[in-house]
């Protein structure tokens, strides 16, 4: 049975800046995200990628809400930590969460 975790990185983020959570992802290579905006969603984000080597976060993807809505973004590939980013806001907030799976 393929390893599982998950974790809510950012919850109703009201303004820009990068999430406090950094979900640990070493043990994962296939990733699902679910990004939620919500009270009239104006906003762009980001997912980002941890590179220990660079001692950088990198993006992996960005996107935008112009309305409230959801949307589920796929990610394969290994990666040492993954954050959500708040870039842009006009109003509303965002919620993004990941699912995990790996190898036994």
């Amino acid at each position: 049975m393929a390893r599982s975790g998950s974790a809510k990185l950012l919850s109703a983020a009201a303004s820009t800046g990068a999430g406090t959570v950094e979900f640990e992802s070493s043990k994962f290579n296939a990733f699902t995200f679910h990004a939620k905006g919500a009270g009239t969603a104006v906003l762009s984000f980001a997912i980002e990628v941890y590179d220990s080597e660079q001692a950088e976060w990198f993006q992996i993807h960005t996107d935008s809400f112009s309305a409230d809505g959801e949307k589920v973004i796929q990610y394969n590939g290994a990666i040492q930590k993954v954050r959500g980013n708040v870039t842009a806001r006009t109003t509303g907030n965002l919620t993004l969460s990941v699912q995990a799976q790996g190898p036994n």
